[in-house]
């Protein structure tokens, strides 16, 4: 799936991260508005993704790529990985979108 995904933004100019951790996933997607959600769209409709949840607009964060030159970065995280899992699981908790900043402080660790 890591490597299908690699090659569908790459052949649309999208950059990114996919963290995983036990049975939850969390990907950044930066490029173009229009392939962004596309491909956004089509995370929704997989019915192998359950309880999705938008953290924040790429837009927000200013135009500038974290992960330029990176189709996308696949992380796999240890259960023991303290800090990012914490930090992970307020983002997680939170009742509204991240800030530009939030988002950033998370995604540039993996960079």
């Amino acid at each position: 799936m890591v490597q299908k995904a690699q090659a569908t933004n790459a052949s649309v100019d999208v950059t990114g991260v996919l963290l995983h951790r036990g049975d939850w996933f969390m990907q950044l997607l930066e490029g173009p508005k229009v392939y962004v959600d596309f491909i956004r769209r089509k995370i929704l409709a997989d019915p192998r993704h359950t309880s999705i949840r938008i953290l924040g607009d790429s837009e927000e964060i200013g135009g500038k790529r974290i992960f330029a030159g990176w189709s996308l970065v696949y992380k796999k995280l240890d259960e023991d990985t303290s800090e990012l899992s914490d930090l992970m699981e307020q983002l997680i908790q939170l009742k509204r979108k991240c800030t530009p900043f939030e988002l950033m402080q998370l995604m540039q660790r993996f960079h």
